[in-house]
């Protein structure tokens, strides 16, 4: 007998809209997901990371004000456990943010298949 496992919560931080109706789409059709929350700035998601229960972020690195980085560097600060999926088309950025801790990170494109890859990794490692 197996135990049903709770879908994955996750937060989708971007401050493009139309990647954030994407991304919750993507994960939309997925049961083993749910979009429990999103933000449009870095600022937004300290916020919903205070008050939300998020088990993984998609956090977009390049953000005006507070960035994806200044998010990662406090949720990494604090000790957090939710799992960061940094998203950017920097692939340069990238390797930055799996320096400072991302459990994935994803060259942002036309095909959401490695997002979804992503989050599958960062649910198996928790």
């Amino acid at each position: 007998m197996t135990v049903a496992q709770h879908p994955l919560r996750v937060a989708v931080v971007d401050d493009n809209e139309d990647i954030r109706v994407l991304v919750e789409l993507q994960l939309s059709m997925d049961d083993r997901f749910e979009c429990a929350a999103k933000a449009a700035s870095g600022a937004e998601a300290l916020e919903l990371l205070d008050r939300d229960d998020i088990d993984a972020i998609v956090l977009d690195m390049h953000m005006p004000g507070v960035s994806g980085a200044d998010v990662l560097r406090a949720i990494r600060s604090a000790h957090l456990a939710v799992r960061v999926i940094a998203f950017s088309a920097d692939s340069q950025t990238l390797r930055q943010a799996a320096r400072d801790g991302a459990a994935a990170t994803v060259l942002k494109g036309d095909n959401l298949d490695g997002l979804v890859k992503a989050l599958l990794t960062a649910q198996a490692v928790a």
